[in-house]
């Protein structure tokens, strides 16, 4: 059976540990700079360490605007082996950030790249500046749990609104779901719209105001995204 879900699952455990496969590694722009170490010459280049970029132009903010200039995103990704049917069921990684099996660890170092300040490990600037380990893993399980309702393959609310919707030809979901009972997943999800609403609240009472969890419907379910100020030196 070409199960994408089993297919790979013994090789992939074995071989290749967890890791964020949203960061990448770059040289600093500016080597010389005291941010990444007391390097002045150029034949000393080559040891200037690498830097972890781990977090991202806001793209959900206009180019435009002071939000776009001020903060940017953390993204956790994708987690795969957690649970059946994971690639059709989005769930997303327990891992505090930084700490996965494969991330780049070590004393962490600034430096520049772009015009940003990132390290020389895996660790973003959200746990633990702006969140703690605890209160990030509960608002990832809590988005994972919500999903997991909304996108299950046996719900018996899943069953009954496929049933209707072939003997309707789609009609159900058309002109019943306008009017009256939207389907489950659709309403799930805008549960998962409501939770996020109520995060966001918590953050701007108590933390940074910047501090914010985007909608996981606008990252496409392709990552869980933290809107976070822009790192500072």
């Amino acid at each position: 059976m070409n199960d994408p879900s089993t297919k790979y699952a013994e090789t992939l455990s074995t071989l290749v540990p967890f890791f964020n496969y949203h960061e990448f590694l770059v040289a600093p722009s500016n080597p010389g700079s005291t941010l990444v170490s007391q390097v002045s010459t150029q034949e000393k280049h080559h040891d200037t360490p690498s830097l972890v970029v781990n977090h991202f132009p806001n793209i959900y903010a206009p180019q435009d605007s002071e939000l776009f200039r001020n903060t940017r995103i953390v993204r956790i990704p994708r987690a795969y082996e957690d649970k059946d049917y994971s690639y059709m069921i989005p769930q997303f990684s327990l891992y505090t950030p930084g700490e996965e099996p494969a991330a780049v660890y070590g004393e962490p170092t600034l430096g520049l790249y772009d015009g940003n300040v990132f390290g020389t490990t895996s660790k973003p600037p959200l746990v633990p500046l702006l969140l703690s380990a605890l209160e990030l893993q509960d608002i990832v399980k809590t988005v994972n749990a919500i999903l997991a309702d909304a996108f299950s393959l046996h719900s018996t609310w899943t069953w009954m609104d496929n049933i209707v919707e072939f003997l309707t030809g789609t009609l159900y979901s058309r002109i019943w779901g306008w009017l009256a009972l939207e389907p489950y997943t659709k309403r799930e999800l805008g549960r998962l719209d409501q939770y996020v609403e109520e995060v966001n609240g918590t953050f701007l009472a108590k933390r940074h105001p910047q501090l914010r969890l985007i909608l996981v419907r606008e990252s496409g379910f392709l990552s869980l995204d933290f809107q976070i100020p822009k790192p500072s030196e």
